[in-house]
């Protein structure tokens, strides 16, 4: 999996009707991480079946987490890697 593809902060969330919201950003290899500073444009946004999460370089393990509704939500999961990303 390229992880560029995930180098974005994420600030909301929106999940309706077993779909989850995805917003991909333009990045760079060479960048190590999202800020404020960056201009990195937005260059698609679309609603996606949650169990076609890893048909979008998703892991099972994070589909699974968004399909059980984040049971640890609010807990400090540790590296990213734990929940699947």
């Amino acid at each position: 999996m390229n992880n560029n593809l995930f180098q974005i902060r994420v600030t909301g969330l929106l999940i309706e009707d077993k779909k989850i919201l995805l917003v991909k950003q333009k990045v760079s290899s060479n960048r190590p991480s999202t800020n404020e500073f960056d201009k990195n444009p937005i260059h698609d946004v679309k609603m996606v079946d949650i169990n076609k999460l890893k048909n979008y370089g998703f892991t099972e393990v994070f589909q699974d987490i968004v399909k059980k509704g984040f049971p640890k939500a609010g807990n400090y999961m540790g590296l990213k890697a734990v929940i699947g990303l």
